[in-house]
């Protein structure tokens, strides 16, 4: 996959990121409680392309661009709990259950003249919960979700570095979040053996942090 992002207020920040991830999902393990439980994991490689405006008084216009990279390896695991009730013969409502649990360990990477960033690494964690409808008219099924999301740092809030030799570190105090979130899309079943899906999705958190992806795909089971 790959992911594009400006940060900062200001808007003098760019992070590029291309993620390839090998793993598995095991669909409906829980057969006889009523709920559609999918689990999976994953082992990925990230690869960060940072770039950033600083200002700089050897520049003749104040501000140097300065563009660096790193990379990750990635440990991901997680659930998805899905539950339909039945409105009527083509509309069902939906209750959605999901958490995940993540390891990553990033490379250590300058950032300009003086600073070096340690190695480091982070363990992240999510639970969440939706609520939602799904229309179905023949091979065709529409749907809308509305839900929450709790994401929180668990460890690696520490990040150590040097500036001009000197160790130092930074501990963050923001490592928590909520995430509200709104999905629609479709799914489209071809055939007994393809499935054509798209997905429209949007979020924004109390953090301040907001965004957008669309999504088009083809599944095909042997």
């Amino acid at each position: 996959s790959d992911s594009k992002n400006k940060l900062g207020s200001t808007g003098d920040q760019e992070l590029n990121v291309q993620s390839y991830n090998l793993g598995a999902v095991f669909y409906n393990i829980a057969p006889s409680s009523g709920w559609d439980v999918d689990a999976f994991g994953f082992i990925g490689y990230n690869d960060y392309d940072h770039e950033r405006d600083v200002h700089d008084n050897t520049k003749s216009d104040g501000i140097d661009t300065r563009k660096y990279s790193y990379s990750g390896n990635e440990i991901l695991l997680g659930f998805d709990a899905e539950y339909y009730k039945p409105f009527n013969e083509t509309l069902d409502l939906k209750f959605d259950v999901n958490g995940f649990l993540s390891h990553e360990k990033t490379s250590s990477y300058s950032t300009g003249h003086y600073y070096k960033w340690d190695a480091r690494n982070m363990t992240q964690g999510s639970i969440g919960v939706s609520t939602g409808v799904e229309h179905r008219k023949g091979a065709l099924m529409a749907y809308a979700d509305i839900g929450v999301d709790y994401v929180t740092l668990l460890s690696g809030k520490t990040a150590d570095y040097s500036f001009n030799g000197q160790a130092r570190s930074f501990t963050d105090s923001d490592t928590d979040d909520v995430y509200g979130k709104v999905d629609v899309g479709f799914e489209y079943n071809q055939s007994e053996n393809v499935i054509i899906d798209g997905k429209l999705s949007g979020f924004s958190s109390t953090g301040g942090i907001s965004g957008y992806a669309a999504t088009l795909g083809i599944e095909v089971n042997f």
